[in-house]
């Protein structure tokens, strides 16, 4: 009988069980405690992850990777305390009915929604979304406050890479930014290749560099097996657990979101397409979950499928109709310039138009 339990929709079966201690308390104490013929252990394997309080603080406490759940209980030396959020300092602060920062509320809430999700499979790609970019941003927080030469060579790769500097505080922040995007969205867009592949070798972002075949992301996970870098900058655990999340989605059910327009029946369309798309559209949720303001500062707003359908179908039809050219886009006397191409969903619009003409140019 957990302090604290938290069940599925209809109430079936328990997900998350919680332990519930005295304000004064420790919660590493709490969390490594085999009290009660180890209750805590129990609960570990039952559902893989236990939130442990003090009521002042909570505490997400998970199995050890690697350590099996088929036993009775998960020893201490089998526990990870993930991360820790303190509502209240000390027992007198809660006792005075001190006001909970904002920051603590926030973090308690992404605590909980990781204790829920932590092993639930993964269907919608929004859900996918907010979960690697609370990783993301987790990752970007504990990034070093001063970055060792090491460090800076990086950077300055980085920023010949995009074509850009990054000076002052403002650009500071940006190179953080960029580089934890970066790193976890190529997470995302190698995993989606490695799917694509077949490859029956089992997934690791440390093998990212053979699945990724822009050089410059291909390097840039091959920079990170560097141990220097590795230790300043911190990113492995992070890198695990967003390689844990991709290995509970239903890529089936997922990748079923992301169709790209075309002319042709779902059941011939070209192997990998949808693939293809969601390195594509993923993005803006994506984005949306780890920095919306950033989002919208750089305008990451993607015409929705059905509107570049609609467009790039009518535009062919007057090009048949009013514009003499028989074949539509497909037609030599046609030349498409679009200067805005962002993730090229009209350029495979038409070019898939074209193929449906007969005609395979783009």
């Amino acid at each position: 009988m957990p302090d604290l339990a938290l069940y599925d929709g209809n109430g079936d079966y328990l997900v998350v069980a919680g332990e519930v201690k005295l304000p004064t308390d420790d919660i590493k104490e709490i969390a490594f405690s085999e009290e009660r013929n180890d209750q805590i252990g129990r609960y570990l394997v039952q559902t893989g992850v236990v939130l442990v309080s003090n009521v002042r603080g909570f505490g997400l406490l998970t199995v050890q990777r690697g350590a099996s759940r088929k036993t009775t209980r998960i020893a201490p030396n089998d526990r990870v305390l993930e991360h820790v959020v303190e509502l209240w300092p000390s027992t007198s602060a809660m006792e005075q009915r001190r006001t909970i920062p904002a920051e603590a509320r926030e973090e308690l809430y992404l605590l909980i929604e990781t204790a829920v999700t932590r092993y639930a499979p993964i269907a919608e790609p929004e859900s996918l979304a907010k979960i690697l970019a609370r990783q993301a941003k987790r990752a970007k927080a504990q990034l070093p406050k001063e970055f060792t030469q090491a460090v800076r060579g990086l950077a300055d790769d980085f920023g010949k890479a995009l074509g850009v500097t990054f000076e002052g505080e403002e650009g500071e922040e940006f190179f953080r930014s960029s580089l934890i995007q970066t790193v976890f969205y190529g997470l995302f867009a190698g995993w989606t290749l490695w799917l694509r592949s077949g490859s029956k070798d089992p997934f690791r972002w440390q093998n990212l560099a053979d699945h990724l075949k822009i050089p410059f992301l291909a390097e840039l996970y091959y920079e990170f097996q560097h141990p220097r870098r590795i230790q300043e900058l911190g990113l492995r655990p992070h890198l695990d657990l967003a390689a844990e999340a991709l290995h509970r989605v239903d890529t089936e059910t997922f990748f079923r979101h992301f169709e790209l327009p075309s002319v042709k029946r779902r059941e011939d369309s070209e192997k990998g397409v949808e693939a293809t798309a969601a390195i594509i559209y993923f993005y803006e949720p994506f984005l949306e979950a780890f920095d919306p303001e950033l989002r919208k500062n750089l305008g990451v707003w993607y015409t929705p499928r059905e509107v570049v359908r609609y467009q790039v179908r009518t535009v062919d039809r007057l090009l048949r109709e009013e514009l003499g050219c028989d074949r539509g886009y497909a037609d030599e006397k046609v030349i498409v310039l679009d200067p805005c191409c962002g993730t090229g969903a009209y350029d495979r619009g038409h070019e898939m138009r074209g193929r449906a003409a007969g005609v395979g140019r783009r």
